[in-house]
């Protein structure tokens, strides 16, 4: 397996795709099809019922139907999903959260019953699934909805690859079915997207920007190394958290159009729940997995993307390379149980980001048995890169010493009906609820850490959501 983690996408030739000549897509046509299979509808389970949809930005869907649960995932490259509220959903919490989350993903996927039309784009139908950092740590403002782990099956799903689109309307047949509000549904989200509008409007007037105090955030990170000196672990991820007021209710989809425009390799993600928004535009994959093949990444180390000679200087950094190294070595080392090979290159790469450059290890392994994916996240999650290592010692550190860290730093992604998945790790990331947005960064602290660098590093981190809710790029109101 040769493709790098954000290149194994679910855009292989699916047992769903049709051999017909694609046709223009029409709510004509998509009428017709829904009614014709809603006929034929299977007594019990979910059916899930795909039409062709025109291509437009994968937001536009969410305009047209505001209440409910809401999921995007949207990779700078491949397939992009919207999905607008619930045909099934499950929530689990404690240290069993990811049995119980693997059991919900089975329990719905296990019970879809799939048509397509033809000319639709034909992915298998995708369960989303979010968690928090650790268990109990998504329980304060502004995490309350969010809870330890959520599964969802939608009951609309957008995808567009650019070249093609589909609408995906999946029902839980054993609540009955309701054919008028069905078509009517799908009248709006198919008008929301012949409509769409492709620019955002105006960011909502900044008002206040409350950061961490300076002196707070030393003293943090002095008392992480003097943790370190006593032997109690070897790197502890520290993040800092921002909140950002405006004079009137931010709108998140502007926001997530914004993020669009970061540079460089990275994955734009929402979960809404309530009347919370999580949101950002990540650069880290936990991991693909297409079969038994899966495609990881060891992204750790920073330095400025604007520094002078920065890649030179960032590759020949030891305390970078150090850092590195412990989240390739707990990559492998999780892995290897499950796996009948892993591999990677001896020396990492550079990856160039709107703001920062980091480091990055490309990942390869082949599954020794079928695995189901959250087995997986189970076995790698938090890498050092957002807990630390040990991560037995690091981790309950951070939950006793930071406000709740909530879906920041956790998996985040979605798992199909043939048990393909792909998970990145939530970074670069806030949360939006009417007029407030709560913002996080964090970076690796190992012995020798200066506490100044590190908060420009956050700083660095921070900068793209802080842009895209139109903050100067000192945080400044603007």
């Amino acid at each position: 397996m040769s493709a790098p983690a954000h290149a194994l996408r679910n855009d292989e030739p699916s047992s769903y795709a049709e051999t017909r000549a694609p046709r223009v897509a029409s709510i004509d046509s998509a009428r017709a099809f829904v009614r014709a299979t809603l006929l034929e509808a299977p007594r019990e389970g979910v059916l899930a019922i795909t039409v062709p949809a025109p291509v437009t930005p994968v937001e536009a869907p969410l305009r047209a139907l505001r209440k409910g649960t809401t999921w995007v995932f949207a990779p700078s490259e491949g397939v992009s999903v919207a999905a607008i509220g619930v045909a099934r959903e499950a929530r689990a919490s404690g240290e069993a959260r990811f049995v119980e989350a693997r059991a919900a993903c089975e329990a719905m996927l296990g019970q879809v019953v799939h048509r397509v039309d033809a000319g639709a784009l034909a992915i298998p139908v995708r369960a989303f699934v979010g968690f928090a950092f650790a268990a109990g740590t998504a329980c304060a403002a502004p995490w309350e909805s969010f809870g330890d782990a959520r599964v969802t099956l939608p009951r609309w799903t957008y995808a567009s690859d650019g070249a093609r689109a589909s609408l995906t309307l999946a029902i839980d047949v054993g609540r009955g079915m309701d054919e008028r509000l069905a078509l009517a549904e799908l009248e709006a989200v198919y008008g929301a997207i012949e409509t769409a509008r492709r620019q955002p409007s105006d960011a909502a007037t900044i008002v206040r920007a409350d950061h961490l105090d300076a002196a707070r955030w030393a003293r943090s990170i002095e008392a992480i190394r003097s943790a370190i000196e006593r032997g109690d672990a070897r790197k502890i991820v520290a993040a800092r958290r921002s909140v950002i007021t405006t004079a009137s209710d931010i709108e998140p989809l502007d926001v997530l159009t914004r993020l669009g425009e970061t540079r460089g390799p990275t994955t734009r993600f929402m979960a809404r729940v309530g009347s919370a928004t999580f949101l950002g535009a990540t650069p880290e994959h936990l991991f693909v997995q297409r079969g038994t093949r899966i495609a990881t990444e060891a992204l750790a180390g920073s330095i400025a993307a604007d520094a002078e000679r920065g890649g030179e200087r960032l590759v020949a950094s030891a305390k970078d390379r150090e850092e590195h190294a412990y989240v390739v070595r707990h990559i492998v080392e999780r892995l290897a149980p499950l796996c009948a090979r892993v591999a990677h290159p001896d020396a990492p790469q550079v990856r160039r980001l709107s703001t920062v450059m980091h480091l990055r290890t490309p990942i390869e392994a082949e599954l020794a048995r079928p695995t189901h994916p959250i087995d997986v996240i189970a076995a790698l999650h938090p890498t050092p890169a957002v807990g630390g290592t040990p991560v037995e010692h690091a981790v309950p550190w951070i939950v006793q010493h930071e406000t709740e860290r909530g879906w920041y730093g956790a998996p985040f992604g979605w798992i199909d009906a043939r048990g393909d998945a792909e998970f990145v790790v939530a970074l670069r990331c806030g949360v939006i609820q009417g007029a407030r947005a709560w913002l996080w960064a964090g970076g690796g602290i190992v012995e020798g850490s200066d506490p100044q660098a590190e908060w420009d590093e956050t700083a660095l981190k921070m900068r793209p959501m802080l842009r895209a809710l139109g903050c100067r790029e000192n945080g400044a109101v603007r």
